[in-house]
């Protein structure tokens, strides 16, 4: 090996030299800066993620909300049901045994059916129309570019 080496000097070359206490203050000073411009930086950051996690919650909620009411908002059903009940019971009891009356009874259920079913159809295709207007409205894609933005500047 070298002579460094061999005379225990290799530590001596590889330390810096000794600061003088006026740089020694000095780098603590900016230390001291570039540590508070970071806690600062990431503080920012993280109100602005607190923001996003709040506007994200309330848009979640009020869309739930829209949609649960679009869910409960009255229909047609309840009357479909009501008026085939009475074509139901209006007819004589003696009637009901013989096949026409069955038929006739029959013809009534699916006849009720085909009305429910459609009610819920039109049901479901406002809900669908909301859903995909929820979707399509933007927000999601321009708060979700938020989020890749507040983190780098952590």
């Amino acid at each position: 090996g070298t002579s460094a080496e061999e005379g225990g000097d290799a530590q001596a070359a590889v330390l810096p030299p000794a600061l003088t206490p006026e740089a020694a203050a000095t780098v603590l000073q900016e230390w001291g800066q570039v540590e508070d411009g970071f806690v600062a930086a990431c503080e920012a950051a993280l109100v602005k993620l607190r923001d996003l996690k709040h506007r994200t919650l309330q848009r979640s909620a009020a869309t739930r909300s829209e949609f649960v009411a679009l869910l409960r908002t009255p229909d047609r059903r309840p009357e479909i049901v009501a008026a085939a009940q009475r074509r139901f019971n209006a007819m004589p009891t003696a009637l009901r045994f013989e096949e026409e009356g069955k038929a006739e009874l029959h013809a009534t259920v699916e006849e009720m059916q085909q009305k429910i079913w459609a009610a819920s159809d039109e049901k479901r295709v406002m809900a669908e129309q909301m859903l995909t207007g929820f979707a399509e409205d933007g927000w999601l894609a321009q708060h979700a570019l938020r989020l890749p933005l507040a983190l780098p500047q952590l």
